[in-house]
Order: C-alpha cells, then sequence, then structure tokens
C-alpha cells in the first residue's frame, strides 16, 4: 500500500495559481507599456495618454499648453507615464498632478534682464559710516568710482600726511605718493575711525523678498500733536497725533534678475533719506535731504551711497577746570579763567549696501525633497538598520 504525502498533492494547485497570478501581473505590465512615433501629433498622444491616466490612476489629463506639433521622440514599449514624461522634457512642457487631474502647462522662458519666475529672497546688509567732511574732501574721495570694494582717493599730502600715512600703513606695503590711486574701503573706514576722523553708527541687517521693498533706519520717532484745520487751511479745536520719522531712513527694493549668460544678479532701487525733526508753532518742522539711486549687483557684490552731510554745532566751555564753570555773581571769576566756544562741524554720512541671494523656497523645498528621498533610498537599501532603531 502507498501512502501520498499531503504536499504532493496540493504542490500542483500550488503551482497553478501561482501561474495564473503571475501571468494577471506580466499581463498588467505588458498594457502600461506603449509604443508611439516621433511623428505622431502631440494633440493624438495626449488623447492616448489619458486613457492610460483614467484606467490606471483614475485622474483626468489636462493639457493646458498651446503645443500642436510633434512629439519628436520615439517611443518603444516604455511605461506609459515614462514615455510622457520624456515627450514633455523634449518638448519644454511642465506635468503638476492634481487629487483627480494630471494638468499640463508650457515652461516660462526667462529672458536676459526679466525677473526670476520663482522667488529668492536677499539679505541686504547696510553699513552706516559717519565721516569728517572736510578730511573726506581732503582724501579727494570719489564715492562714484566704488567698484569691488575699492574707491578712488586722490590726497593733498601737505594736510592730511598723518592720515594718509596711516591708511597705507594700513593696507598697502608701498609708501604714499600723491596722485590718484585707489584703497579699499574697509582699510579707509579703519584709518579714519582710528584718527577719530569718523566711526561706524550701526551696521543693520534685513531679508526682503524679490520685488518688495525693506526699511532700516537708523533715528528717532516723534509723535507729534498737530491742530487740526478746515479745507481752507482755518484752524480748529480738533487736534490728532502725527508719527513723524527722522534720522536716516533706507528704502531697498531689491529684484533678482538673469544677465544675458542666465546668472542670476540683483537691480537694487534705493532711496536714502536723512532728516531732522523738531516741534514748532504750525505742529512740527522736518529738514530732509533725499538721495534715490538703481543698481545692478551680482550675488553678494556691494554699492556704496554717499553724499549726505548735516551740520553739528556744539556749544563748549574752555578754561581753568571748576572756576570756568562758576557762576557769573562769583565776582565774576568764570569771566577771567574761561571762555566760551561753538564748533560748527560738518559730517557725511556714507552706507555700504550689501546684497545676498539666499535660497528661494522653491530651492529649499527641493532641498528637503532630495533629502527625504535619499532617507527613503538608504531605508531601502538597508532595512536591518532601521529594525535596530524601531522599538520592540
Amino acid at each position: 500500500m502507498t501512502i501520498k504525502h499531503p504536499l504532493k498533492q496540493i504542490l500542483p494547485f500550488v503551482v497553478l495559481s501561482l501561474l495564473l497570478v503571475f501571468g494577471n501581473t506580466l499581463a498588467a505590465t505588458e498594457s502600461e507599456l506603449i509604443s508611439l512615433s516621433e511623428n505622431v501629433q502631440y494633440i493624438d498622444a495626449i488623447k492616448i495618454f489619458n486613457n492610460y491616466s483614467q484606467q490606471y490612476d483614475n485622474k483626468v489629463l489636462l493639457d493646458m499648453s498651446d503645443y500642436s506639433g510633434p512629439i519628436g521622440v520615439n517611443i518603444d514599449k516604455i511605461h506609459w507615464k515614462a514615455a510622457l514624461h520624456s515627450i514633455l522634457k523634449k518638448n519644454h512642457l511642465l506635468l503638476s498632478e492634481k487629487e483627480n487631474a494630471i494638468l499640463i502647462n508650457k515652461e516660462v522662458e526667462v529672458k536676459s534682464g526679466d525677473e526670476v519666475k520663482y522667488i529668492d529672497d536677499i539679505l541686504i546688509e547696510v553699513t552706516f559710516f559717519e565721516a569728517d567732511f572736510n578730511t573726506i574732501r581732503e582724501l579727494g574721495i570719489d564715492w562714484s568710482s566704488f567698484v569691488n570694494g575699492q574707491v578712488s582717493l586722490n590726497a593733498n599730502t601737505r594736510s592730511t600726511d598723518q592720515l594718509t600715512q596711516q591708511l597705507f600703513g594700513l593696507g598697502f606695503n608701498r609708501s604714499f605718493a600723491a596722485g590718484s590711486t585707489t584703497i579699499d574701503v574697509t582699510t579707509l573706514f579703519n584709518a579714519l575711525a582710528s584718527t577719530d576722523k569718523g566711526h561706524i553708527i550701526s551696521r543693520p541687517q534685513i531679508t526682503v523678498m524679490s520685488g518688495e521693498t525693506g526699511t532700516v533706519q537708523d533715528g528717532m520717532d516723534y509723535t507729534v500733536l498737530v491742530p487740526g484745520r478746515t479745507s481752507t487751511g482755518e484752524e480748529i479745536d480738533q487736534a490728532h497725533e502725527v508719527n513723524v520719522q527722522s534720522g536716516t531712513i533706507v528704502h531697498v527694493t531689491p529684484t533678482v534678475i538673469l544677465d544675458e549668460e542666465g546668472e542670476k544678479a540683483v537691480r537694487l532701487v534705493v532711496k536714502v533719506e536723512r532728516s531732522t525733526a523738531q516741534p514748532d508753532a504750525t505742529g512740527y518742522s522736518k529738514k530732509t535731504s533725499e538721495v534715490n539711486s538703481q543698481k545692478i549687483l551680482y550675488n553678494s557684490e556691494e554699492t556704496i551711497v554717499g553724499g549726505l552731510t548735516t551740520k553739528e554745532t556744539i556749544s563748549l566751555r574752555k578754561g581753568i577746570p571748576f572756576l570756568k564753570d562758576l557762576p557769573w555773581w562769583v565776582f565774576g571769576i568764570r569771566y577771567l579763567v574761561g571762555y566760551s566756544q561753538t564748533q560748527v562741524h560738518n559730517k557725511e554720512l556714507i552706507i555700504l549696501i550689501k546684497a545676498t541671494i539666499l535660497p528661494g523656497a522653491h530651492e529649499r523645498k527641493k532641498i528637503r525633497v532630495d533629502s527625504a528621498d535619499q532617507i527613503e533610498q538608504v531605508r531601502d537599501k538597508f532595512p536591518e538598520i532601521e529594525k535596530k532603531f524601531k522599538k520592540k
């Protein structure tokens, strides 16, 4: 009597089931392959891909472009999605997937001087430097010559011998000779500060989106109560508060553009206002000097704004200490041992502006997506590593 093993009885059924499943999978895979000639019209190909999309992804394929030529690429038995991406890349078209649809749009061609399609952030670094006006003129500094961090200098050695020797001692390895030369702005600022001929007021930084306006202020805001007036100028009892800005105010509008070679640059529109405000009988008065400038800068390049001058008046009391400050009624001693002096200082404000293009939102998103893909690839390649970090 022969006893049959149970596995031998069910083995034919298992093999038959595997063949049926494999055959169905192979048939399904074969049905998703597509072949097209490069001369097939794009409009006709989209209709075919729309059928595939609805059948396998349950999404409608919507063509929003105006392209109507041939697909331009031979497709030979590849997956319909890969074929669609090849055709779109060949014809400079973009694909975006929504919840229930797949959209096809035409790429936007960005020409030289045009704004970049995606929005970038620009870091604006501003340095406010105040220098003695007469010293700047004696050095013969021409701020309009500012290129690559350097300005032209044509110093008078007789009147500025000490300062010029310090300048070239800091920034050069040769002795100073009269005539025109160039000097690094940082070296110039350091030399002016070391001789008490200038100082850095502040160095603020702001981040601005491309095409938007950012504001940097170094000064004070005042709230002034202004009397109300009618349309004819007649004063009435009703008054209102007015916020008055004063000091140095810089408005910058950076816009990222492309040059002729496709490299990013920044079109920088700068408006600088230097003002002083004080109350008066009518409410307040405001004295303002304003500079407007436009500049094309490459990434991390600088520009400079000069020529904003102010006059500072200082009242001093000089003479023998303590005695010079006695009241007038103490035998008039203050007049014998001291005297009053008024000094007028002309100051020039120099503003150094640096523009740095930061990664925009689309670039940061791409980095995040690429990092996520790399993590998934590592997990797929080394599943045993992931198991070690899972809690049991």
